[in-house]
Parts: C-alpha cells; sequence; structure tokens
C-alpha cells in the first residue's frame, strides 16, 4: 500500500468514526476531508472545490427548489381526499398513501414526499380510529424505494449516473432506474400490506381510541398549581396514585428554588411541576382545570408595562432637571405626565384586549433532521419575542427530559407543543424548519396547481428528449416556478438543503482521489479475493449487501461516492461490465430500513409515530431481503454482465 492509498483511507476511516459519532454535522466532516485531501496532495488545489459545479450536485439543488415550488401548488390535494375517504380501512389506506409516496418519492426529494403526506396519515388514522404508528413506517419505507425509480428520485441516483458517465463513458437515463427500482418497490408495498403491517407496533397494542391518535410518546411538560387547583395543600404521592402514574413529576420549582419532587412534599399555589405524561393525561388535565400550562418562554405584560412605566418616570424627571424648570412648573408637568401616562394605560389595555381577542392554538410539530433550530433551547431561540409563540411540552421518545423545557436543547424527532396565533402557527412552525403534524389543506385555484406541474413535466420532457443536460432543466424549471410566482425568491434559497449541498460537494473530489490513487481498486482486489469461486451475481450481491451496510452509517450520497468507485472495480477485475453493480449501489444506498437515524424521514417518523429502535429492524430486515432478492435476480438481466 502506497503513501497515498495509506492516506485515503486513513481519512476516510476518520471521516467513518466522525460520521457515526454524530458530535459533528456530516457536511462539516466531509468539508474536513476534503482539505486534509487537498493538504495531503490526494486532490489537486484548483480541483478542490470543482464539486460545486458538478452536474449531481447542481441538479439536486434545482430538484429540492422545483420540488418545494410543487409542494406549494397544492397538488397533493388532488390524492389526499380520495386517500381519506379510506380512513377506516387501515390497509386499504396504507396501500394508498405507500403507493402515493412511492410515486411523489420518484420526481421530488423523499423528505418532501413524506412531510406532504404525513399529516394525511396522522388525520386518517384519526378519523379511524387506530395508532398512526400502523402508518407512518410503511409510508416512509414506500418514499424511500419510491426515490430509486427516476434519476432524479434520489441524490444516489443522480451521483451513480455522474459515476457512470466518468468511469464507463456512458451515462444513466430518466427511466434507466425504473425496471429493477419499481419491481422492488411493488413487491416490497405488497409485503407490507399483506404481511409487513402485523410486525408493526400497532400489531401488538390494537386499536386506540379516537382521541389517543396524536401518540407521540409521553410528554414532558411544566405545570403551575392555581389557586383553584385541587392539588393545592395535597402531598406529591397523592397527587401520583391519584393519576395512577399516568402523570410523574420529575421536577419541582418553589419560587425560585428546584427541589427533589418527594413524595411527602405538600404542594402549595404557584408550585411549578415538571410532569411527564402522555397525551390523553395531559389533556385530561388540561380540560379538568387543575393546573396551568407554562410556556417556555412566558408572557410578562404586566412586568413589561412596570419596566415601561418606571422609565418613562425616569425619564421625565431627568429632563426637567436638566432643563432647570421651577418647582410649580414642574408639578404642574408631573400632572401632564401622569395624564399622558393613563392615556397610555387605558391605549395599552385596549390594545391587551385586542390582542387577547385573537384566536390562539396549539400545534404539535416535529423537529426535521435538516431544522436550523436543532442544538437551540426554547430561551435561546426567544420563541416569545421572535416568533410569538410559546413552546409547551416536548415529547422525545426514549430519551428522557430532565431540565426545564426553556433549557432543554432541541433534537431531530422531537414532537414540539406549540403554542401561538392560529393564523400565524403554520408560518411560525417553518420558520423554525419544523413539520406540523395536521393536515395542511390548500384551497388553491386549478391554474396554481396545473402550471406547476406542467413545468415540472416540461423540465423532465427536456432530459429524456436529450435537448439539454438534467442540472440546465431543472435549473430552467426553477427559474420558472420563481418568475410565474408559484414561489417567492426568499423560498428558493431555503428550500435547498445546504447541508446536503456542501455534503456532495465536498466528498466528490474525495471519492475521485480513492480511485486515482488506486484505493478503490485495492479493496475490489480483496473483496475479489474473499468472494472466492462465488459466481458473478453473487459477488453482485455482496456489493450490495456492503452497500445497505454502509448507508445507515454514512449518508446516502456519502455511500455512493465511496462505493461507486469500488463496485466499478470490482466489476472490472470479474472482468464485465460495470451498470449492474454501479446499480446495485444506488439501490443499496437509498434502502436504510434498519435504523431511524440513518435517513432523515425514518428520523421524521420516529417520535410522531411512537416506534423504538427495534420497530425498524423487525420490518426492515424483511424489506432488505426481499430488496436483495429482487435486484440480484433482475439486475443481470436489465443490465447484462
Amino acid at each position: 500500500m502506497t503513501f497515498d492509498q495509506a492516506a485515503i483511507v486513513a481519512i476516510f476511516g476518520v471521516a467513518l468514526v466522525l460520521f457515526v459519532s454524530e458530535r459533528v454535522r456530516y457536511d462539516l466532516v466531509a468539508l474536513g476531508a476534503l482539505l486534509a485531501s487537498v493538504l495531503l496532495g490526494l486532490v489537486k488545489p484548483d480541483e478542490a472545490f470543482a464539486g460545486f459545479g458538478n452536474n449531481a450536485v447542481v441538479t439536486v439543488a434545482a430538484v429540492l427548489v422545483m420540488s418545494h415550488g410543487l409542494a406549494r401548488s397544492g397538488a397533493v390535494d388532488v390524492v389526499s381526499g380520495p386517500l381519506l375517504r379510506q380512513a377506516k380501512h387501515p390497509l386499504v389506506l396504507m396501500a394508498g398513501l405507500c403507493i402515493a409516496g412511492a410515486f411523489l418519492s420518484a420526481w421530488m426529494n423523499n423528505v418532501g414526499a413524506l412531510a406532504l403526506l404525513m399529516p394525511v396519515a396522522m388525520v386518517g388514522a384519526r378519523a379511524g380510529g387506530y395508532s398512526v404508528s400502523l402508518l407512518l413506517m410503511p409510508l416512509s419505507f414506500a418514499t424511500l424505494l419510491g426515490g430509486m425509480t427516476t434519476l432524479i428520485g434520489t441524490p444516489p441516483n443522480l451521483l451513480v449516473a455522474d459515476l457512470a458517465e466518468r468511469l464507463r463513458g456512458e451515462k444513466f437515463a430518466m427511466f434507466d432506474f425504473a425496471p429493477v427500482g419499481a419491481a422492488i418497490t411493488l413487491v416490497a408495498i405488497a409485503f407490507i400490506v399483506l404481511v409487513g403491517w402485523r410486525l408493526l407496533p400497532n400489531a401488538r397494542s390494537g386499536r386506540k381510541a379516537p382521541d389517543e391518535i396524536f401518540d407521540v410518546g409521553h410528554y414532558v411538560t411544566e405545570a403551575m398549581l392555581t389557586d383553584k387547583s385541587v392539588w393545592v395543600g395535597k402531598t406529591i404521592g397523592e397527587f401520583e396514585q391519584a393519576t395512577s402514574d399516568a402523570v410523574v413529576a420529575l421536577g419541582l420549582i418553589h419560587g425560585e428554588t428546584r427541589l427533589r419532587p418527594h413524595s411527602a412534599y405538600v404542594l402549595q399555589e404557584g408550585d411549578v411541576l415538571l410532569l411527564q405524561a402522555d397525551t390523553q393525561g395531559l389533556q385530561e388535565f388540561v380540560k379538568a382545570g387543575d393546573i396551568e400550562l407554562v410556556a417556555a418562554e412566558p408572557h410578562a405584560p404586566e412586568e413589561a408595562a412596570a419596566k415601561t412605566e418606571t422609565a418613562e418616570v425616569e425619564a421625565a424627571a431627568r429632563s426637567f432637571v436638566n432643563a432647570g424648570v421651577a418647582a410649580e412648573v414642574v408639578v404642574e408637568d408631573e400632572k401632564q405626565a401622569q395624564a399622558a401616562k393613563d392615556a397610555a394605560a387605558k391605549e395599552a389595555a385596549k390594545e391587551e384586549k385586542r390582542a387577547a381577542r385573537r384566536a390562539i392554538d396549539t400545534v404539535e410539530a416535529v423537529v426535521t433532521p435538516t431544522a436550523w433550530v436543532q442544538g437551540n433551547t426554547a430561551r435561546g431561540l426567544r420563541l416569545r419575542a421572535r416568533y410569538d409563540a410559546n413552546l409547551l411540552a416536548i415529547s422525545r421518545r426514549g430519551r428522557p427530559v430532565t431540565t426545564r423545557l426553556r433549557d432543554v436543547p432541541l433534537n431531530a424527532g422531537d414532537v414540539l407543543l406549540l403554542e401561538g396565533p392560529e393564523e400565524d402557527l403554520a408560518e411560525i412552525v417553518a420558520s423554525l424548519g419544523c413539520l406540523p403534524l395536521a393536515n395542511r389543506s390548500l384551497t388553491l385555484s386549478q391554474r396554481k396547481v396545473v402550471l406547476p406541474l406542467l413545468v415540472f413535466v416540461g423540465a423532465i420532457a427536456l432530459v429524456i428528449s436529450g435537448y439539454t443536460s438534467a442540472s440546465v432543466a431543472f435549473v430552467l424549471g426553477a427559474a420558472a416556478m420563481v418568475a410565474l410566482g408559484f414561489m417567492p425568491v426568499r423560498e428558493v434559497y431555503s428550500a435547498i438543503e445546504w447541508p446536503v449541498v456542501v455534503l456532495l460537494a465536498a466528498l466528490i473530489p474525495v471519492g475521485t482521489a480513492l480511485e486515482t490513487t488506486g484505493t478503490a481498486q485495492l479493496i475490489a482486489d480483496g473483496i475479489v479475493a474473499v468472494a472466492g469461486q462465488l459466481p458473478t451475481r453473487g459477488i453482485l450481491a455482496l456489493v450490495l449487501i456492503a452497500t445497505m451496510a454502509i448507508t445507515p452509517i454514512l449518508n446516502n450520497a456519502a455511500t455512493v461516492l465511496v462505493m461507486g468507485p469500488i463496485a466499478h472495480a470490482v466489476a472490472q477485475s470479474v472482468g464485465v461490465d460495470s451498470s449492474a453493480f454501479l446499480m446495485a449501489v444506488a439501490i443499496g444506498a437509498s434502502c436504510d430500513f434498519l435504523t431511524p437515524f440513518g435517513h432523515q424521514n425514518n428520523t421524521l417518523i420516529l417520535g410522531p409515530g411512537g416506534y423504538r429502535f427495534a420497530d425498524f429492524w423487525r420490518l426492515g430486515l424483511p424489506m432488505d431481503v426481499i430488496v436483495v432478492a429482487v435486484g440480484v435476480f433482475l439486475l443481470p438481466i436489465v443490465f447484462p454482465f
């Protein structure tokens, strides 16, 4: 092994450890790997940032923008209505959601497809009276499967097409992925609907009442005992005994002092309890009026008014002194100042009444893996001051919350109970980068639904016809959506997942170094040697399984950039065309069914579905077997060796 080969292996080894640890953001890890490769001479300085101009990277960004424009058009409402009419039939609704999710993800970002249909699943489960856990995992898996069917369905496909053009001199077209990808998708969805649903948590817990549908695990919230609370004068032990442990006191704040919630402690008016309760228990407490939920960012108009009044008096006094006004005049001016203050107080009271008349509502929202609020606290975000919103509760499935809500760092998959003005809640949730767990019905004209679809179809037609490249076609489509007013300019940049773009652009040159240093061929020779006398299909299966094993550890795009050159080298070592092997890498990188953290879609459903880690293995392992079996059977037929 040469120095360059040892260096690139060391760089990927360190990057792998950092990816797994999740202590550093994956885009920063990729950028660090790129800079290390440049400093060690593995990547030329003038080629270091060539990845940002790569066609695959540009296409990913453009498709994200067009997906956002398509989502804003309300086109998904065309299918949501018929789906919800099947709410009483869970398996029919499951099949419809899976088919719709797979179809949408073939043309748009997987996360975008899930975000559009996830509220439909939540509302459908509520209407049907069963747990949403029966629907969300199948929907997530279906969106991952559907992305395999077209060139633009998922970033791994675009990267594999780029690798094929560079390594083989022949690129994959828009629908070259469809024969194998569609077959795997149909077989897998049929398995889920006919058999796989029995492996989901709902099969263990049975049907749930309609008011339990938003079973996002156990909320942790803060509640203050008012003077009317029946719990004042009772001990914490009596409190928990009366609630049959459905509501558990995790902490206690008395005044400014935090106390351990001892069972003998006598509760007093004004005490704030840090409570853990399921959704139903929390709702019953609120309805009964026994407690009052405390927002993480409390609104204190009286305190603010007092500070304002004090400041006004002090300012008036300073101005009078500086002007050297006589005592008699000061008295008169004080009367005028008092009158002005009284008028201001009346106006403030009117404004407060007007504000009170604004409809206040609550919404459940899940923190997405790309949300910028990750790692921030409610105190640091200043939710009340900046967004006029309160954080009432947090649900963190499987991870305890023991500190005050305002000091809890937000993580991907957390479900937040937010309170704010009804008309602004949707915009507030979007500003935080979260996904609302509610049905978002859009009433838009037919023109606003049809024209964005026509723009999208037009971009695809340009690619299929070969008139221009995918990157140019989809950038034209994104520009057309903005020019025609389907989406505002300010949303263009927010629609692009910049960490993904940086990850791709940084790792493309590093992946090229894996090939140019001969490391890919070295690893490929080792794989072939280990395979021994296995037939070519067996070696193809090894490549597919290895890719599927690496994907949860890395990122699906990073997996392609690592495994793509190796798969091509393996094909060369056994003396066959590499098309089937590159396609195996694309399929394996799209199929992460075993973990809730390997793909963003699985992270999104973790909290709202109330899933545990083992639930993904239970359904994910059979899915992996189906993918390998169907893929290894069809790939050599569609792409002969």
